[in-house]
């Protein structure tokens, strides 16, 4: 069985030790525009924000986001469902590490004004966390970039018993 591998969406050239160079200081206003929708249970990264294309949605917790592109989900079956604009054919997404339930994809539209949704993703902002990379200090980020990478840690040891 292979390892499973979670994408991370950090930026290639970021220091690996965490330190600002001139570059990321030159980009700081535009740290802005990429931050990161994360599992509001595990923080796996889902998607960037600059992926947004609308926040007027509705899903079962509430407000809900359309997007254009994600990453570390895994889907249900494919079944038809009666929603308020009318009948799609859509796939419940989960979060690949922690498999909790965070929206759904649109595989097929039956109305034609409806078309624009297929193959964009429903994630429901009660169910995502938004995370600003640049807030992080660089041995937080070392940590979260370690945890992430370690998907499947070793269990702790028992305390052994004393009888």
């Amino acid at each position: 069985m292979g390892k499973l591998f979670i994408a991370a969406l950090d930026d290639p050239e970021d220091d690996p030790f965490g330190l600002p160079t001139p570059r990321d200081q030159a980009r700081s206003a535009m740290r802005n525009l990429d931050l990161i929708y994360c599992c509001a249970n595990c923080h796996t990264h889902l998607a960037r924000r600059r992926h947004l294309l609308s926040s007027n949605f509705r899903g079962r917790t509430g407000t809900a986001l359309l997007l254009d592109s994600v990453v570390n989900v895994v889907f249900g079956p494919q079944e038809d469902t009666i929603m308020t604009t009318g009948m799609h054919s859509i796939r419940v997404c989960f979060c690949v590490n922690c498999l909790e339930n965070i929206g759904w994809t649109y595989e097929e539209a039956f109305e034609d004004d409806q078309k624009y949704k297929e193959h964009r993703f429903i994630l429901e902002e009660h169910l995502i966390d938004l995370w600003n990379p640049s807030e992080a200090g660089p041995s937080e980020e070392r940590e979260r970039r370690r945890a992430a990478r370690n998907l499947n840690p070793e269990p702790a040891a028992s305390p052994a018993s004393s009888t």
